[in-house]
């Protein structure tokens, strides 16, 4: 048998491809895996923390609206003259009946307006439209094929969110949502529910932004319906008409499916369009909805694409320069990978500061200023989040805290108190003339007015003191630590002198006082709303008693405040 001869030649190629050419293609399938699976990692959790922020903004969103509801419930001018409606309801142009729409008109419509509701309706306990905001159109819930019975039966026991529907609005389809809570007359009888539109444009538009999801990345809002999978938000793809709606174990849309049945997690799949996409997925508890948030991973994986590319030459590269061109190869792509990894470890502890080092103009260099055009984006939608939370807690026009920091703050003022066996304080303010002030000046002036009396009170009081605003010109006042009834007397005449000083609003010299009631814990009560109930009550003594003054709150002996005198208060305020 003859042997089989090679030449030097043959021996040292078939020797370099063993032993360079081979193990520098491991070499280059290492990097890529890795670097896939790194990518793969960093492009979840991306996805995750978006995910997770535009949860959190939904929640707050609705949140949001509660708080509005729980407001609106709590309007002495819904409670005292929904009941006159419901009475003169056959008889429209009684003069009665004209003056409680009146005052109803003055509250809502301001109140919609000042929290982007859409319209404001009141439904009487068997199922009719009582009041409108849009008072020409009182049949527009029956139009709009919801369910009376649901908004009235369903808001009756507490808050209740609608489906979301679509409908023509200033010439345009708009997609918009009911939400409806229950509304009692000044006796705690129940009077019907109050319900509000809410147009959920403006907030889809900001919930589906596609910063950070690149050009083929979306959000979608998703909610279970029987068996299938209802798709709440306009779509950034078309959705194949010929493959039907996505029903439960469909193997398309898996994201949708398992955020609207109510699971969380991340990972490549398919989307509705069949496509492999990278996503994570939801689900948003209040409203039994689903969050998907996506991107082709096409379009995530362009850069190990490219860098695929990149390590096949270099593999034919390094059949002429050898071994060493391989080995400086590995390292030159390993390091700017491993730069990514720490900036991914750094993003996934929090630190949204750290960048990654741009050395080169190659794929991975490309992928390093993507990275950190994402960690940019991140610290953009946090810093909105600090905005928003600090806007849902604080007096847009005057900076203090509103009714619902302030409520926060008085409860761990009372666990406070408690705790140390100290007295707290409740003033409630009311500005005495300052309805003349918005009639004769405008309400510019009065809002400047109101601007200058909230730095006024701090002045009065200490650091540690909380001075909020509940709307209008009543301001409420808790005092910490205080020492005796003289302590909190001796603070109340401090405040009252300063209003002796004349304010001057765009040239005008104005002279305006307060009257403040003034309540005590543990004398008066212990819970929240027993001190501001009676501080409101002694605020009213005061001003019966001349105005200008302070009252301490006596229970038991405060004479209950007439419900005229309550209802015009509640309108001016308004």
């Amino acid at each position: 048998m003859k042997r089989l001869v090679m030449s030097i030649r043959t021996k040292l190629i078939v020797a370099f491809m063993i032993f360079s050419i081979i193990p520098m293609a491991f070499v280059a399938l290492h990097l890529f895996r890795e670097a896939t699976s790194r990518i793969q990692s960093t492009t979840i959790g991306h996805l995750e923390e978006l995910a997770k922020l535009k949860t959190d903004e939904i929640t707050r969103y609705f949140d949001q609206v509660k708080t509005d509801l729980v407001t609106a419930q709590d309007f002495v001018v819904l409670r005292s003259n929904i009941p006159i409606l419901l009475s003169l309801k056959n008889r429209p142009d009684d003069p009665r009946y004209q003056a409680a729409k009146k005052m109803l008109d003055f509250q809502i419509i301001k109140y919609a307006n000042d929290h982007h509701i859409n319209d404001i309706d009141i439904l009487s306990p068997g199922g009719k439209v009582i009041y409108s905001k849009d008072g020409d159109d009182t049949e527009h819930i029956e139009r709009e094929t919801h369910s009376v019975a649901a908004l009235l039966q369903e808001g009756k026991k507490g808050t209740y969110f609608t489906d979301v529907f679509r409908k023509v609005e200033h010439g345009a389809p708009m997609d918009f949502m009911l939400a409806s809570a229950p509304l009692y007359d000044m006796k705690g009888e129940f009077i019907g529910v109050i319900v509000f539109e809410l147009n959920l444009n403006p907030f889809f538009t900001h919930i589906q932004s596609t910063t950070g999801l690149g050009g083929s990345g979306e959000t979608l809002l998703v909610k279970r319906v029987g068996d299938s999978v209802r798709y709440l938000n306009p779509m950034r793809h078309k959705l194949d008409p010929s493959n039907g709606p996505v029903k439960m174990g469909d193997r398309r849309a898996i994201p949708a499916q398992l955020a609207a049945s109510g699971q969380t997690g991340a990972g490549i799949t398919h989307d509705y369009r069949e496509r492999q996409v990278v996503a994570a997925w939801r689900t948003i508890p209040d409203v039994a909805w689903g969050i998907v948030v996506k991107t082709d991973t096409v379009e995530a994986f362009a850069p190990v694409i490219g860098l695929r590319d990149d390590l096949l030459a270099a593999g034919a590269l390094a059949f002429t320069l050898g071994m060493l061109f391989s080995l400086w190869l590995a390292h030159s792509m390993t390091q700017p990978i491993r730069a990514l990894q720490k900036a991914a470890e750094e993003l996934g502890h929090g630190n949204l500061e750290y960048q990654v080092p741009v050395e080169s103009n190659d794929e991975i260099g490309q992928l390093s200023r993507t990275f950190n055009r994402m960690v940019i984006n991140l610290q953009e939608i946090t810093a909105s989040r600090d905005q928003v939370r600090h806007l849902a807690n604080h007096d847009a026009l005057t900076g203090l805290p509103n009714r619902l920091l302030l409520e926060d703050r008085l409860q761990q003022a009372l666990v406070e108190g408690r705790r140390e066996d100290e007295i707290v304080a409740v003033m409630f303010l009311d500005l005495d003339g300052f309805k003349g002030v918005n009639d004769t000046y405008g309400h510019e002036a009065g809002d400047v007015l109101l601007k200058q009396v909230a730095i006024r009170l701090l002045h009065c009081v200490r650091e540690r003191d909380t001075v909020a605003r509940l709307g209008g010109d009543e301001f409420v006042i808790v005092f910490i630590n205080v020492k005796g009834v003289s302590n909190v007397e001796m603070i109340a005449r401090k405040i009252v002198r300063s209003f002796e000083r004349s304010f001057n609003i765009s040239g005008f010299t104005l002279n305006v006082s307060t009257s403040i009631g003034v309540s005590l814990y543990p004398q008066h009560g212990a819970s929240s709303e027993e001190l501001m109930q009676l501080a409101d009550e002694a605020m009213y003594q005061a001003k019966r008693s001349g105005k200008n003054r302070f009252c301490i709150a006596e229970p038991g002996q405060m004479e209950a405040v007439p419900d005229a005198e309550v209802a015009e208060t509640a309108a001016v305020v308004s």
